[in-house]
Parts: C-alpha cells; sequence; structure tokens
C-alpha cells in the first residue's frame, strides 16, 4: 500500500485551516527568534521579560505557543520585535 505525501504551503496554521492563519504565524516566527536569542545571549526568562515588557509568567507561556490572550495585544507583539530588531546584527 503506498502514501501520498503532500506539500505544505509554509505556513501550518493554513494547512490545517486554523482562523486568523497568518496573525498565528507572524507570533510562531516572533516566538522562535525570542527563543534563541535568549539562548544566544545566556539570558534568564525573567531577564528578557523585563527587556520586552512581559511578566516571566506571560513569556513563559508565549514561548510554549499559549497566544491565547494576546490576539489583541498587538503591543506585545511590536515590543517584542523592538527587543528583536535591537539584538539582530545590522546587515
Amino acid at each position: 500500500m503506498g502514501r501520498s505525501v503532500t506539500c505544505g504551503s509554509g505556513n501550518v496554521f493554513a494547512d490545517i485551516g486554523v482562523p486568523n492563519r497568518e496573525e498565528h504565524m507572524v507570533k510562531a516566527d516572533v516566538v522562535m527568534l525570542i527563543a534563541r536569542l535568549i539562548e544566544q545571549h545566556g539570558l534568564t526568562q525573567t531577564a528578557a521579560a523585563r527587556r520586552i515588557g512581559l511578566s516571566q509568567p506571560d513569556l513563559s507561556r508565549l514561548l510554549k505557543g499559549q497566544f491565547r490572550g494576546y490576539t489583541e495585544q498587538l503591543d506585545v507583539i511590536d515590543a517584542m520585535m523592538q527587543w528583536v530588531k535591537e539584538k539582530l546584527p545590522e546587515s
């Protein structure tokens, strides 16, 4: 019995039919960048949360992919992106 393989679109949220798929993808991308920067800079979640402007429990939830409650809080995403931009080297 043969198996068929379907290529994804590059957005898992779109592939599985999640509403607001683009918003979910942006949040996931930002959180992955933050997790990588936290590791690269040897920061604790508490230190990273302070720099981003979140509480440590909120950052922990975001790093676990728990975005519920952050849908309308674009200022959180803006703060995260600002922190990421400050940490990324200039090209």
